[in-house]
């Protein structure tokens, strides 16, 4: 392994941690509640949840084709709790978590000297996600707070 190949697999890796630990995929198994008008908005929760997986199976080839191996992650403790709320509850919190990921990864190749070519391609594509996502949450936020309690 080069010391490229291991510094881009040291920051993929702090990468791959951070989206695992992201509140999005966590909305998957906390059964969040949403009001029939809202349901629309949720499906599009679900399919931005899917996205935030293949970014972690992005991750973890990069992490390969740097010669690496894929750290173990945990789950946020902290985040235990979510079930069974109701989605306009958690947006902001989640909103806060995907600005932080989504800075996170704009800062990383910043802090990694020797970064892949490859692996800086794919940052720039999951930052770009990221942001998109950020904007759709945002106006499910919108919407949701629109309607009536």
């Amino acid at each position: 392994m080069t010391e490229d190949e291991q510094r881009t697999a040291e920051l993929l890796n702090e990468l791959y941690a951070a989206q695992s630990r992201s509140l999005l995929p966590r909305l998957a198994e906390a059964h969040v509640f949403v009001s029939g008008a809202c349901a629309e908005d949720l499906e599009h929760v679900r399919r931005m949840i899917a996205e935030e997986g293949e970014h972690r199976a992005w991750l973890a080839e990069a992490i390969g084709q740097a010669a690496g191996s894929v750290y173990p992650v945990w789950a946020d403790p902290a985040t235990g709790h979510l079930h069974y709320l109701a989605l306009p509850a958690l947006l902001p919190r989640v909103l806060g978590n995907m600005e932080q990921l989504a800075r996170l990864y704009s800062e990383a190749p910043a802090r990694c000297q020797g970064l892949l070519p490859e692996a800086a391609d794919l940052i720039t594509r999951i930052t770009r996600r990221h942001r998109e996502h950020l904007e759709q949450l945002r106006q499910i936020q919108q919407r949701m707070s629109a309607q009536p309690a």
